[in-house]
């Protein structure tokens, strides 16, 4: 044969995306729905057949029709809140990232402010030529003073 049957029978696993799509959705307080089994009328036996009317052909199709709507309905809300699921977790860590951010700010600006203190203790540029100036004139009078005693 082209196939193989296995004996085993496996139990299907529920991927990451369900636990935490089920996860957000306690997080946001509401109750996980199971999925409903088809409520499609199964085909009717010939011998009921074969009485239809216009009427019943119509009440049958209507019947059919509510139960796809029913289904469709809770396909929409499970979307729905997945979507909702999907947008608390979004906005959750879009505020994580701002608060580590803020917090990586505040920090940098406690550095500069740092920088800037400690830059505030230094000697400017104007200072030193001004003691240079200072140093050279006293060490020309002192040469000066030198040279006079020396002769």
């Amino acid at each position: 044969m082209w196939f193989t049957k296995t004996s085993r029978t496996t139990k299907p696993r529920k991927s990451k995306l369900y636990k935490d799509y089920t996860m957000s959705e306690k997080a946001l307080g509401h109750t996980i729905v199971a999925p409903v089994e088809s409520t499609v009328a199964a085909p009717l036996p010939v011998s009921i057949r074969a009485g239809w009317t216009t009427d019943t052909a119509l009440q049958h199709l209507l019947m059919i029709r509510d139960a796809d709507m029913g289904r469709y309905e809770q396909r929409f809300l499970a979307q729905e809140r997945a979507v909702e699921a999907a947008l608390f977790s979004a906005r959750t860590a879009t505020e994580k990232a701002d608060s580590a951010s803020e917090r990586r700010f505040e920090s940098v600006n406690e550095f500069r402010a740092t920088l800037k203190d400690q830059q505030s203790t230094f000697i400017t540029r104007g200072e030193v030529y001004a003691l240079i100036g200072v140093a050279a004139s006293i060490a020309g009078s002192l040469g000066g003073l030198i040279g006079h005693l020396m002769r």
